[in-house]
C-alpha cells in the first residue's frame, strides 16, 4: 500500500508537470499566432492604404504624413493654410452646406408634375362585366390627366429664394475660411511662442547647470561659501521647472495646431519654420478708417455679405407668401369609353381654390416675421463688424507700440545690463546676488519681448481677418477723417 501510494503521488506530480508544460507550450503557440495575425494585418493595412492613397489622390498627402509622424514636421505658415483648406473640419461641413444649397436650387427650380389616373365605373355586380377583351368589358374605363398651373410667380420666387441662400452658403463658407485662417495664424504664432519660450529656458537652465557646476569647483577649493553655492543651486532648480512648463505649453500649442490641420496622430512632430512676420512702416494704420471707408469695409467682409443675402432671401420668401394667395388653376382632360354600345366620350376640366375658410395668412405674417428677423441680424453684424475693425486697428497700434519700446529700448537696455554684471561678478566688483538679479531680470525681460512679438504677430492677423484681407497682405492703411 505504501509503494501504491508513492507512485501515486509521483504520478500526479509527473500529470502536473506535464500539464504545466503543455500549458506554456500553448501559450507559445498563442504568442506565434498572434504575431503572425498582427504582422498579416498591418500588410493588410498597407497594401488598403496605399490602394486608397493611388484611388484618391487629394488624400495622398494626408495618408503620407500618417507615415511620418515619427519624424520632425516643418511647417511654414503657408504651407499651413493649404493644408487647412484640405483638412479642416469646419472648412468640409461649409462646403457640404453648398452642396445642400445647390440641391435646393434642383428643387426650387422644379415644375409641377402631371398626373395620369386610371378609374373603372359603372361595375354591374348582378350582370357582371362580359366576356371578351379587356376593352369589351362592360365597364365605364377612364383616363384622365390632370396639371397644376402655378400662377403668381411662385416657381420665379422659389429660384429667388434659393439663388440666395446658395449665395448665403457660399458668403459662409468664406466667411468659415477668413476664421479658420485666423485661428490658424494665431495657433501657429502661439506655436512659435512655445518654441522660443522653451529655447530661452533650456538656455537659461543649461546656464546655471553650467555654473553651479563651476561653483562647486569653487567651493571645493574655498573660494565662494556654501550659502551662495545653494542660492545658485535653488535658481538652477528653478530655471529647470520653467523648462518643463515650456515643454508642456509647447505640447499644447502643437495640439492646438493639428486640431486645425487635422493632423492629430502628428501633433508633437510639428515645428514652425518662419521667423515673426517683418512689418514695416507702411504696414501700419496709425488712423483708423474714416466713415465712408470703414462702411465699404464692413460691407465687404463675408459674414456681413451672407446677411445681406439671408436678408435677401427672406425678402424673396416674404414675396412668396403673398404669391399663395394667387389662386393657382388645375386643368385636366379625360377620355371615356364604355361597350358595348356606348360611344367614347372626351372631357375636359378646370379647378381653382376658393379661400373661404383660409386665406395664408399665417405664411404670410411668419414671412414677414423671418423678414424682420434677417434685417436686425443684418444691422447687428455690421455693427459687430465695424467695431472688430476698430478695436483691431487700436490694440494693433497698441501692440506696436509696446514692440518698438522692447525692440529698441527695454531689451538692450536688458541685455547690456546683464553683461556688465557678469563682468563685474566674474571680477569680483559684483556680489552674486547682483549677478542672479540680472539674470532673472534678463530672462524676464526675453520671455516679455517674446510675447510681445506673438501679441504683435496675432494683431496683424486680426487686422487682416477683419479687414478681410488676404494672410499675406499688410495691414490696410485707410485715410483719415478730415
Amino acid at each position: 500500500m505504501g509503494i501504491r501510494l508513492v507512485s501515486k503521488r509521483n504520478r500526479s506530480r509527473l500529470d502536473r508537470r506535464a500539464l504545466k508544460v503543455a500549458l506554456n507550450l500553448l501559450s507559445d503557440y498563442r504568442l506565434i499566432l498572434s504575431v503572425l495575425l498582427v504582422s498579416n494585418s498591418a500588410s493588410a493595412l498597407n497594401l488598403d492604404i496605399r490602394h486608397y492613397s493611388q484611388t484618391h489622390p487629394t488624400h495622398r498627402e494626408s495618408l503620407d504624413s500618417l507615415h511620418e509622424c515619427s519624424k520632425t514636421v516643418p511647417l511654414s505658415l503657408a504651407n499651413a493654410r493649404q493644408r487647412l483648406a484640405e483638412g479642416n473640419r469646419e472648412l468640409r461641413q461649409a462646403k457640404n452646406n453648398i452642396a445642400l444649397a445647390s440641391a435646393d436650387q434642383a428643387s426650387a427650380a422644379a415644375r409641377p408634375n402631371p398626373q395620369l389616373s386610371y378609374n373603372m365605373a359603372s361595375i354591374n355586380p348582378n350582370g357582371g362585366i362580359g366576356g371578351g377583351a379587356w376593352p369589351d368589358k362592360r365597364i365605364d374605363q377612364i383616363v384622365r390627366l390632370d396639371q397644376l398651373i402655378e400662377r403668381g410667380n411662385k416657381r420665379e420666387l422659389r429660384i429667388a429664394v434659393s439663388d440666395a441662400n446658395k449665395q448665403a452658403s457660399e458668403a459662409d463658407y468664406a466667411n468659415t475660411l477668413r476664421e479658420q485662417r485666423l485661428a490658424l495664424d494665431i495657433a501657429y504664432y502661439d506655436l512659435k511662442l512655445a518654441e522660443q519660450k522653451l529655447s530661452i529656458t533650456r538656455d537659461n537652465a543649461q546656464l546655471f547647470a553650467d555654473t553651479l557646476q563651476k561653483q562647486q569647483l569653487r567651493l571645493q577649493a574655498g573660494d565662494i561659501a556654501g550659502a551662495d553655492l545653494a542660492r545658485i543651486r535653488v535658481d538652477a532648480l528653478r530655471a529647470k521647472s520653467e523648462q518643463q512648463q515650456a515643454t508642456l505649453e509647447l505640447r499644447q500649442a502643437q495640439a492646438s495646431l493639428a486640431l486645425l490641420l487635422g493632423l492629430e496622430n502628428c501633433s508633437d512632430a510639428l515645428q514652425t519654420i518662419d521667423p515673426w512676420p517683418q512689418l514695416s512702416d507702411t504696414s501700419t494704420a496709425s488712423v483708423l478708417p474714416d466713415n465712408p471707408e470703414l462702411d465699404r469695409l464692413v460691407n465687404q467682409r463675408s459674414d456681413v455679405v451672407a446677411a445681406q443675402q439671408r436678408r435677401q432671401a427672406a425678402q424673396q420668401a416674404y414675396a412668396l407668401a403673398q404669391s399663395l394667395r394667387s389662386r393657382d388653376v388645375s386643368v385636366n382632360a379625360q377620355y371615356e369609353r364604355f361597350q358595348p354600345n356606348s360611344p367614347n366620350t372626351y372631357g375636359i376640366g378646370v379647378s381653382v381654390p376658393l379661400f373661404l375658410g383660409y386665406d395664408y395668412r399665417g405664411e404670410i405674417r411668419r414671412a414677414q416675421a423671418s423678414l424682420d428677423q434677417a434685417d436686425y441680424e443684418l444691422q447687428k453684424t455690421q455693427q459687430i463688424a465695424a467695431a472688430e475693425i476698430r478695436q483691431a486697428q487700436q490694440r494693433y497700434q497698441l501692440t506696436r507700440n509696446r514692440w518698438q519700446e522692447y525692440q529698441e529700448q527695454i531689451l538692450p537696455a536688458a541685455r547690456k545690463a546683464t553683461q556688465a554684471t557678469e563682468f563685474a561678478w566674474r571680477n569680483g566688483a559684483a556680489s552674486l546676488l547682483d549677478w542672479l538679479d540680472a539674470r532673472r531680470t534678463l530672462r524676464a525681460v526675453e520671455l516679455d519681448a517674446a510675447q510681445i512679438d506673438a501679441q504683435l504677430a496675432r494683431a496683424r492677423a486680426v487686422v487682416q481677418a477683419t479687414l478681410g484681407l488676404s494672410a499675406d497682405s499688410p495691414p490696410r492703411t485707410p485715410t483719415s477723417a478730415p
